[in-house]
C-alpha cells in the first residue's frame, strides 16, 4: 500500500482493514466541499447516504 488518504488513516486506527477493503470503501467515497454557511440537506429534505464532515472551521 503506499500513499494513504486521511480518510484511510482514520479507518486503519480503528480495525486493520486490507487492503482490498480500503480501495472498496474508498471508491464509494464522493467528496464534496460546502461553502460557509451552506446546508447538506434543505429543510425536510431526507438522506439515503451516510455524510461525514472532514473539517469544519
Amino acid at each position: 500500500m503506499t500513499h494513504l488518504s486521511n480518510i484511510e488513516q482514520a479507518l486503519l486506527k480503528i480495525h486493520s482493514y486490507t487492503g482490498e477493503q480500503l480501495t472498496l470503501f474508498t471508491s464509494k467515497i464522493t467528496p464534496r466541499k460546502l461553502n460557509k454557511n451552506e446546508l447538506l440537506l434543505k429543510p425536510g429534505q431526507m438522506s439515503n447516504y451516510q455524510q461525514l464532515v472532514k473539517k469544519f472551521t
